[in-house]
């Protein structure tokens, strides 16, 4: 009986193990103990918690105020994405939605970016935990708005954001997400696609494997 009491234990044990390095998303400390960044070991990166604009208020741990709408780029063409349908942003052309991450120093770190279009799916919260493809959302009664785990991302707006990723069909086009209803690319939205269009930015980091990603 104690044998096999103490196989379960190690059973439970190794899944626990498992499972936290697997799964586990926690936050981290800024300087002054609060908290202000989130920290996503399931996928190396490091999250601000507030959008551009809004502040992160150490008191109540949550975003204050509004956030600023960017455009993906100053013209509805590839300049801003390195002359290449489908690329990301690097910085070419005039793009403010690059520059406001480029330009952020936050928690000693000076390497942050506007993310990607998978890199900022990772966040979306559907009521059935699955992500939603291209070009939809989470469907209708299966999210809360913002569809976005909030213990985590206290007063997130509910609204629309840049990624990245710019579209590999259409120059004048680059995705975004729509943390509303947790929507990916357009789903008979298009008025908000075109890339001198306007929307929030939420920036993020990829974490250094040696020092960064230990838990």
């Amino acid at each position: 009986m104690r044998t096999t009491l103490i196989l379960l234990l190690l059973i439970a044990n190794i899944y626990a193990c498992h499972s936290s390095l697997t799964t586990k998303r926690i936050t981290v400390s800024s300087p002054g103990g609060q908290l202000s960044i989130v920290r996503d070991f399931k996928t190396g990166l490091m999250w601000m918690k507030c959008p551009q604009g809004m502040i992160y208020d150490y008191e109540s741990q949550s975003c204050t105020g509004t956030p600023l709408a960017f455009r993906y780029c100053n013209r509805n063409n590839d300049s801003c994405n390195g002359n290449i349908k489908g690329h990301v942003l690097d910085g070419s052309g005039s793009s403010p939605a690059w520059e406001t991450c480029n330009k952020l120093v936050h928690h000693g770190y000076q390497d942050w970016k506007i993310p990607s279009k998978e890199e900022l799916k990772s966040l979306i919260k559907c009521t059935d935990g699955i992500i939603p493809e291209n070009d939809n959302f989470c469907g209708n009664n299966n999210y809360s708005s913002p569809s976005i785990d909030t213990t985590l991302f206290s007063n997130f707006p509910s609204t629309w954001f840049w990624t990245s990723s710019s579209n590999k069909a259409e120059s004048k086009n680059a995705w975004h997400l729509d943390f509303r209803v947790g929507g990916i690319g357009d789903y008979g939205q298009s008025f908000h696609y075109f890339k001198r269009d306007a929307a929030a930015v939420v920036c993020v980091r990829v974490m250094k494997p040696s020092n960064e990603t230990s838990n």
